[in-house]
Order: C-alpha cells, then sequence, then structure tokens
C-alpha cells in the first residue's frame, strides 16, 4: 500500500472568508480611521449660517508577525524514499497554513500572536427592540438578533456566522413538542443559510461559541508569503542532515 496514513487536519476557516493582500518587504502596517465624528448637514433659511461638521483622524500601526517551522532529513532518507520526503513537506506546510488561520480566529495579541477576531469582534449587544422579545429562543433566534445588531450599526455587506460542528446537528434536531422536525421558512434545506446569513461550520471554534459579521472587512496582510529554504547548520554536514524550513510573514 503506497498510501501514507495520517491524522486528518482541520478545515482551514478564517482565511477564505476575509480579505488577503499582499504588501511585500513590509516591516509595519500603517491604517488610519475615521473617528469621534459629530455634526450634520441640515436644511436652513436663505444667508442662514451652515451647520458645522468635524472628525478625528486616528493611525494605527500593526507590526508583521512571523510564523515558521522547521525540520531535518538525512541524505540517505532523502534520497531512498522520497514519498516520506514529500509527504512530510507537506505536512509542515499545512502546519504554516493551520497556524495562521488558528491565529487569525483566536490570536490573543500577547507577544508574537496575531490580534485574532474572537478578539477584535464587538461584543453582542440585544437591539432595544428584541429585548425579551423571543418567548422560546433557539439558535434561529440567536443568528437573526445578531445579524439585526449589524445591520443597525449600518453594516450591509454579506454576513457570515461561524459555528461549532456540533451545531450542524443541532440546528437538523429541533423539534416541535410533537417531536416533528422545525426548520424555518428563511432557513435554507441544508442550513447553510439563515435568512440573508451564511452559515459556516468549524472544530476551530468553541461548541459555546458564536461569531457573526461581515468578514470581508478584515484584512490580513502577507508581508512574505510562504518561503520554503534548505541548508546546513551546526553540524550538519558531519552528520549528513539537510536542514529546512518553512516561513511566512
Amino acid at each position: 500500500d503506497t498510501e501514507i496514513g495520517h491524522v486528518p487536519k482541520p478545515e482551514n476557516i478564517i482565511l477564505p472568508l476575509v480579505t488577503v493582500k499582499t504588501q511585500p518587504g513590509t516591516e509595519s502596517i500603517w491604517y488610519s480611521d475615521r473617528i469621534n465624528e459629530d455634526g450634520d448637514a441640515a436644511f436652513i433659511a436663505e444667508g442662514g449660517l451652515k451647520p458645522l461638521a468635524d472628525a478625528d483622524w486616528q493611525t494605527t500601526k500593526k507590526d508583521i508577525n512571523e510564523v515558521a517551522v522547521r525540520w531535518k532529513f538525512t541524505k540517505r532518507l532523502m534520497a531512498h524514499a522520497p514519498a516520506i520526503v514529500g509527504d512530510f513537506a507537506e505536512h509542515v506546510r499545512e502546519l504554516v497554513d493551520q497556524k495562521i488561520d488558528d491565529q487569525l480566529l483566536e490570536g490573543d495579541g500577547t507577544g508574537s500572536n496575531l490580534d485574532g477576531l474572537e478578539l477584535l469582534a464587538s461584543a453582542f449587544v440585544v437591539p432595544p427592540a428584541l429585548a425579551g422579545y423571543y418567548a422560546a429562543p433557539n439558535i434561529y433566534d440567536v443568528i437573526m438578533a445578531m445579524a439585526t445588531r449589524v445591520r443597525l450599526s449600518n453594516f450591509k455587506g454579506q454576513l457570515t456566522v461561524i459555528l461549532n460542528t456540533v451545531w450542524m446537528a443541532k440546528m437538523a434536531g429541533i423539534k416541535t413538542t410533537y417531536n416533528e422536525y422545525i426548520v424555518p421558512p428563511f432557513v435554507s434545506p441544508d442550513g447553510t443559510k439563515v435568512g440573508s446569513v451564511d452559515v459556516k461550520f468549524s472544530n476551530k471554534i468553541g461548541d459555546d461559541a458564536i461569531l457573526l459579521g461581515e468578514l470581508r472587512r478584515f484584512n490580513v496582510v502577507f508581508a512574505e508569503q510562504v518561503t520554503y529554504d534548505e541548508g546546513y547548520e551546526n553540524d550538519d554536514f558531519s552528520k549528513n542532515l539537510v536542514s529546512k524550513k518553512l516561513e511566512a510573514f
């Protein structure tokens, strides 16, 4: 059997949903926000004083962080077992991609960690008109309430919600008191759309957590895509070893 067995890894969830940009060779990303907007336009009488509007601009710096992994092979193994070499190269590339995706979701911003979406997202605040509105709330009500909160904040793009994979069964298992399955009319038959919200299931988010938003607004900048290098270090040459590494910024 030429197949090499291995433990499967969870599917990447965040990278396909956000906006990925490249800015080669940079060490820091600077970006600006318009904040503290004040004043408004108004209809006025002829010759009246025009209303005043103003705002502040806030500039923020984000440093580029490195993600990397290294491994070693003997030259003999590389020559006699190329399938092993290729299999492990695929494995370590998946490790790098997985670590990037994990950090984009749950990075806590400390040390060399990224600021993840779970850290940067605003906490859900129930819209006043929905407070106490649902008599027997379920996951569909939670999704619609959160989507409404985002829409009330004037975000108009495609909304996506991320739930733990266990909710794939829980959502499909909602029943009436007569044990009849319930699928609300605003939910697609396969459960991947609730109202206008795309539903994504992932093993990477806790089963007690939910993340919903216009995720395309979240920008991920690669200063260097994943690069591969190999060479000698320390006593590799005398031990017939070759050192290899992958890194990205």
